[in-house]
């Protein structure tokens, strides 16, 4: 109960981290989130390339599905230190 609890909170703060950068952020509970990176920026194969370069291993949800586009990634949460981790490569990564 305290984990799922806990999950829930870095899971909306990384959401919110996410979309004051300008990704579009699909509703929902799990752990992990779907997100849609803006239209002018970066592939989502592009960042995900990146990002595997500095140790940060996300899934290009383009591949899941043709009707996701080329932008869309999905994010595993994580405890609150290394999301802000993963916020700084993807900082880092977005330029």
């Amino acid at each position: 109960q305290a984990r799922y609890a806990e999950t829930h909170l870095v899971r909306e703060s990384l959401a919110t981290a996410l979309q004051e950068s300008g990704w579009s952020i699909v509703p929902g509970v799990a752990n992990f989130l779907m997100c849609h990176l803006p239209e002018c920026g970066v592939s989502a194969d592009q960042l995900v390339r990146a990002c595997a370069n500095r140790g940060l291993f996300l899934r290009n949800a383009s591949l899941m599905g043709s009707q996701l586009g080329n932008r869309s990634i999905r994010i595993a949460v994580k405890d609150a230190g290394t999301n802000l981790r993963m916020l700084e490569i993807l900082q880092e990564c977005l330029g």
